[in-house]
């Protein structure tokens, strides 16, 4: 898992997200643009975070957290329920 550099800073993040109210897209492949890293929270539950370029699937619980690089290709799994957002910082 990819570690946030030091040099960004936080500029937004989403609304909080549950398995039932999860956008479509994240369950697809997507990433984020060029010089944009993401922080995933997962605030109650559990999905799991696939890395597309390296086919890594790794679950995540409450309390746990997936740093994404900027342009990573990515998806979520949803496995019963969870509470999650998403921070942006560049």
């Amino acid at each position: 898992m990819n570690t946030l550099p030091e040099h960004v800073s936080a500029y937004k993040k989403t609304k909080l997200f549950t398995s039932e109210c999860c956008p479509a897209a994240f369950i697809k492949e997507h990433s984020t643009a060029e010089g944009v890293w993401g922080v995933l929270h997962i605030t109650k539950g559990g999905l799991v975070f696939c890395d597309d370029e390296t086919g890594e699937d790794t679950s995540l619980t409450e309390g746990e957290q997936a740093v994404i690089a900027p342009a990573m290709r990515h998806h979520l799994k949803l496995e019963g329920y969870a509470e999650f957002f998403v921070e942006f910082y560049r």
